[in-house]
């Protein structure tokens, strides 16, 4: 049966009732769906205390800030080092030499005053 017959068929008012109970069917499931996530609406202020204690606990430990210091310790002596994509809005500052595999800018800002 192509397009245009099933329109036809569908036209002709044979098959109204089957769409009908069809859309019922799929309109009490859509409204049975609404209905019961507005029941189960879950309220977190009782929540609250226990987060913020489980907060405390971490960063109130010895445990934390023994590694925030030894991350602290490893960034001074081997540099901050980024593995990935690093997008910089604004400037960058630098006071020793700023270079990669590719290029360097060892003491450009000297050259350009001097340029100036």
């Amino acid at each position: 049966m192509n397009f245009g017959k099933l329109l036809q068929e569908i036209k002709s008012g044979k098959y109204n009732l089957i769409i009908f109970i069809i859309c019922f069917i799929f309109l009490y499931h859509i409204f049975d769906k609404i209905s019961s996530c507005k029941k189960n609406i879950e309220n977190m202020t009782n929540q609250e205390t226990q987060i913020n204690e489980a907060i405390k606990r971490i960063y109130e430990s010895d445990e934390f800030i023994k590694q925030i210091s030894a991350a602290a310790a490893q960034v001074r002596k081997d540099g901050l080092k980024i593995t990935g994509d690093l997008t910089v809005t604004g400037n960058i500052k630098a006071s020793g030499d700023v270079s990669s595999g590719k290029f360097s800018l060892n003491a450009l800002n000297t050259r350009v005053d001097a340029i100036k």
